[in-house]
């Protein structure tokens, strides 16, 4: 994997959190840094070469460190339209889009991706290094509401397939998902080898991937 996204890498200052494929990267020879508070894999063959497998055909990230934030309840969708640029009323169950979550003098506190679960769920991916401020201002704005905030960050794992192969290669492994009729910014539940997962096609590198 390259670098993770969302700045340099940082010199440790305490216990760094490790994703769940942490050992294997350890054990497959990544050169392992501190970011965001995460022991993270900064590359193993070298950045151009990983720079030209995504754009050349695939690559896997492990993202596991960027927060994931259950948000559920009745008025859930109208509390988080409160909250964030995106319309999230108006979203369909399975859709999923990119948007910000301001202060009230409309300066930035994070910029994330929203997906709709159900029509009283949905989960919030936001940065690695912004998600307990994320969660503690949620929780804050929806203190005395019947929505509620859930971090599960560390209960999953994260992964992002890019490339232009991204669909042949993941199709090959995907079960109940047909990634052929996956629009972008949708996403569908499914496995992968056998592992019960939640497909998205979304992405930041300027390729096709989920």
């Amino acid at each position: 994997p390259p670098a993770p996204a969302g700045g340099d890498a940082e010199q440790p200052s305490g216990p760094l959190h490790r994703t769940p494929l942490a050992s294997l990267h350890e054990r497959s020879g990544a050169r392992m840094v501190a970011f965001a508070g995460w022991w993270m894999p900064l590359s193993y063959s070298g950045i151009v070469q990983e720079h030209l497998a995504v754009r050349q055909a695939v690559g896997l990230f492990d993202v596991s460190h960027m927060g994931r934030l259950w948000v559920r309840g009745p008025e859930a969708a109208r509390d988080l339209d409160r909250l964030l640029t995106i319309p999230v009323a108006a979203m369909a169950p399975g859709q999923a889009r990119y948007g910000l979550m301001c202060l009230p003098s409309g300066g930035i506190l994070d910029d994330l991706v929203v997906l709709r679960l159900g029509p009283e769920e949905f989960l919030l991916v936001v940065n690695a290094a912004c998600r307990e401020k994320d969660r503690a201002w949620l929780e804050q704005h929806l203190a005395g509401t019947s929505t509620v905030v859930e971090d599960r960050t560390m209960a999953s794992a994260l992964l992002a397939f890019q490339g232009p192969r991204a669909e042949e290669v993941l199709a090959k492994l995907a079960q109940e998902v047909d990634l052929a009729r996956l629009g972008f910014y949708r996403f569908a539940q499914g496995r992968v080898a056998g592992r019960p997962v939640l497909i998205s096609r979304t992405g930041y590198t300027g390729e096709d991937g989920f």
